[in-house]
């Protein structure tokens, strides 16, 4: 192949080597030299480690009061129905190193609350029997109460205008710890519909559990579609009931509270799908062992909002 001189020193005029050296206030990058390295970056604050959950399992169990809202209702019209009275909503933290044992809990019972003028913001007769027995099983893991306390929200009349403090808060709130729980098993929970579970575990607990009987509702449940259970003796020992099929699996069911004809409570269990028949069993987790204690509330001059 035969190139020309002539053609070979045109294409050299039209692309010229790049100088090796830039020339002097030039800009190297566009000689291709490496861009200079950015100066360091200023020293950063260390950054502050997360704050860590409070701890509330410390000390004796007390009940403390920890948040208050009042609220003043006036209508210039009459209020259709009955209208809305001023009150005082008070909300509590029980704490303590046994909070992690409380498996149930009463609502706070109280039995006084006096502003600084004297007077008196409570009706302790305004409870039943059943509000002062009654117990209910802790919402969430107990060692979560480690980092919330038990909180427990009550409320009572508004406070005279011009107070500045309740002189007085008295009361109490029943627990029921335990470390552990154990499970019964009952099989063909069936059979007991209308009586007391025959069991030797329960009795040797003391825990007398019914099966109520559909015709003791108003509206009777469907046999083999439901089980009602009724817990006569010893209710604060039960943490729970479950219903399994012959091979221990799980059945679906509703459960919510019933009422029967004498005014008795008692918890329906309503089967989503089939039938309860002979292979069912019923599981019942009881506390071997408890501690019923009432921690009692005694707090003077806590201010108003």
């Amino acid at each position: 192949m035969i190139v020309s001189l002539g053609l070979l020193a045109a294409l050299f005029l039209q692309n010229p080597a790049a100088p090796q050296n830039p020339p002097a206030g030039g800009d190297p990058h566009q000689h291709g030299a490496p861009p200079a390295t950015p100066p360091p970056a200023p020293d950063q604050p260390p950054m502050s480690p997360p704050t860590p959950p409070p701890n509330y399992a410390v000390g004796e169990l007390k009940v403390d009061c920890v948040a208050m809202l009042e609220g003043r209702y006036r209508f210039s019209d009459p209020a259709p129905g009955a209208p809305r009275e001023s009150e005082l909503r008070m909300q509590f933290r029980l704490v303590g190193e046994k909070i992690t044992q409380i498996q149930r809990h009463g609502q706070l019972i109280l039995s006084e609350v006096v502003d600084d003028t004297g007077r008196s913001l409570f009706d302790p007769s305004t409870y039943s029997a059943e509000d002062r027995e009654n117990t209910r099983l802790v919402a969430g893991p107990a060692e979560k109460l480690k980092e919330t306390g038990l909180l427990l929200v009550t409320r009572a009349s508004a406070s005279t205008r011009g107070a500045v403090t309740l002189k007085r808060i008295r009361g109490s709130v029943r627990l029921i710890l335990s470390k552990e729980y154990v499970e019964v098993t009952v099989s063909n929970p069936t059979q007991f519909v209308g009586k007391s579970i025959d069991d030797p575990r329960l009795k040797d607990l003391g825990i007398n559990v019914r099966l109520v009987a559909p015709e003791e509702f108003e509206k009777p449940y469907e046999a083999g579609k439901a089980i009602a259970l009724r817990y006569e003796t010893k209710a604060e020992l039960v943490r729970s009931a479950a219903l399994f099929d012959g091979w221990m699996k799980p059945i679906r069911v509703r459960e919510a509270a019933g009422t029967t004809k004498d005014g008795k409570s008692c918890t329906v269990f309503t089967v989503l799908g089939g039938d309860l028949n002979a292979d069912a069993q019923l599981v019942v987790q009881v506390f071997p062992a408890v501690e019923d204690v009432n921690v009692p509330v005694s707090l003077d001059d806590v201010p108003l909002p």
